[in-house]
């Protein structure tokens, strides 16, 4: 084993997430703590992965068809980052509630026509995330969790 074991440890990662096809929350914990039992404490771009599952698997149960991060250039001090989600026909977001959520943040939300949710955060926000762009996006995606349509919620647990 390699002294940081990033050499079999993100494979390994990634061949187990394939296997359980992203079923569940749980699952990537469970192969999180496998792996911190089987090579020690897992590496930070194994933990990067598990975002990304993490960020897929809220997406699925919102039922969105894409999620854009632009951000912004380094030598541009101050800047924040851009998430665009596209939220399409059969996602289970309450339309009430969306509207509601983008008019509370008129200055940093904006929904298209094309169904595309804008949302710039607060330096606040990238500051709490980390300035992590995956912890920016699960942070958007939790927040949208809260708008779902009550009689998808039930059909979705």
């Amino acid at each position: 084993r390699s002294s940081t074991g990033i050499g079999r440890v993100t494979p390994y990662f990634r061949r187990r997430m394939v296997a359980l096809a992203c079923r569940s929350i749980a699952q990537v914990y469970e192969v999180l703590e496998g792996l911190g039992d089987r090579f020690g404490d897992p590496p930070a771009e194994v933990h990067a992965l598990a975002d990304v599952m993490l960020a897929k698997l809220q997406m699925k149960r919102l039922a969105l068809l894409g999620l854009d991060l632009s951000l912004p250039p380094a030598d541009v001090v101050g800047a924040l980052p851009k998430i665009v989600v596209t939220l399409g026909e059969k996602a289970t977001l309450d339309p009430q509630l969306l509207l509601q959520w983008v008019a509370q943040r008129k200055d940093r939300a904006r929904l298209s026509p094309q169904m595309r949710l804008a949302v710039t955060p607060t330096p606040e926000e990238w500051r709490l995330a980390g300035e992590n762009p995956t912890q920016l996006a699960r942070s958007l995606l939790r927040e949208l969790g809260l708008l779902v349509r009550p009689e998808t919620s039930i059909l979705r647990k």
